[in-house]
């Protein structure tokens, strides 16, 4: 709720699902934000919970593995985004822009289908599309990079979730950056390694080489 009381008073039009989220009703709920958003939107969509890799064993694997974000009746891949949700938002949605953010192990592109390296990357990479377009713009937060697990509390004590909290500390005070807010992060869990060793660094990768988008005030409405 902590994000979803920081969007309303920034001014944003919030659809919660709370727990117990199918994968039908989170489908649902995407899509219905899809079909909603228009040229020079910014679209959000957040979830945190559980993530899980599993190994492609399809015919045809695009990957060694698939990471799933684990709703409350069944696992939803990656590739669903990559295949059904994103390939609609570029070719009906020109001109929208797109934030999304999992708090979950596993995390790096669940939601996203952004081109990544396949091995542990920096924090901050700056990516292009599979699609190689200019016309969407996308940006993806993630808790763990999708090798490592992410740990499901503040380790601590507060009373978030690890990357949530200590992300929304990091823009508590206006005009931070969702690159400036994600290196935070990192930084925090650097320095709590020598605590908690194995404490996973976020991730964000970007669609567009330019970063204007990462660099844009996080989770406030865009001026541009």
């Amino acid at each position: 709720m902590a994000v979803r009381n920081h969007l309303v008073q920034h001014g944003f039009s919030v659809n919660v699902r709370a727990t117990g989220c199918s994968v039908q009703q989170f489908q649902d709920a995407v899509t219905e934000l899809r079909q909603q958003t228009r040229a020079g939107d910014l679209a959000l969509i957040y979830f945190s919970g559980h993530g899980d890799r599993v190994e492609d064993l399809s015919p045809t694997p695009d990957e060694p593995w698939d990471t799933h974000l684990i709703l409350s009746d069944r696992r939803l891949p990656d590739d669903w985004f990559g295949e059904a949700f994103w390939p609609l938002v570029h070719a009906e949605s020109p001109g929208t822009r797109w934030v999304t953010f999992a708090d979950a192990c596993f995390s790096a592109s669940a939601l996203s289908w952004i081109d990544r390296p396949r091995t542990p990357a920096p924090v901050l990479p700056r990516v292009r599309d599979t699609a190689g377009t200019t016309e969407v713009r996308r940006l993806h937060l993630g808790a763990a990079p999708d090798s490592q697990r992410a740990p499901a509390s503040d380790p601590v004590g507060r009373r978030y979730s690890y990357v949530t909290g200590a992300f929304l500390r990091a823009i508590a005070l206006g005009g931070v950056s969702y690159r400036e807010a994600i290196a935070a992060v990192a930084a925090e869990a650097t320095a709590l390694q020598v605590l908690y060793p194995g404490l996973p660094r976020p991730t964000c990768y970007e669609n567009h080489t330019d970063g204007r988008l990462g660099t844009s005030p996080a989770f406030v409405p865009l001026s541009w």
